[in-house]
């Protein structure tokens, strides 16, 4: 069974989480139009936007989990230049603070 197109587009964007990702970027890299990236992704119900947020809410769920990285740097990787906006996503993701998750052990 071939993979979904978001399950490939999320295990590249997880390669580099904190890049400026742009649409050309994954067309270039997936040899596809932008018409049929966006056509397919709405055929799965999602968006290029969508699979980029999740990827990176869930790298850094995965750095607070496991690491004792303060929430700032952990916005970073994960890509948010604003840890307001980075812990509002988080919330809105998660129901929790990011600062709730991290990792005290």
């Amino acid at each position: 069974m071939r993979p979904r197109l978001a399950d490939s587009i999320s295990s590249l964007l997880a390669t580099e989480p904190a890049r400026e990702w742009r649409s050309i970027d994954i067309e270039d890299r997936l040899a596809m139009s932008g018409a049929t990236l966006r056509r397919q992704l709405a055929a799965e119900e999602t968006s290029l936007r969508r699979i980029l947020t999740e990827t990176r809410l869930g790298q850094a769920l995965q750095l607070l989990q496991t690491t004792r990285l303060p929430v700032k740097t952990v916005a970073a990787r994960s890509g948010y230049r604003s840890v307001s906006s980075f812990a509002r996503r988080f919330h809105e993701r998660y129901g929790v603070e990011p600062s709730r998750v991290a990792n005290t052990n």
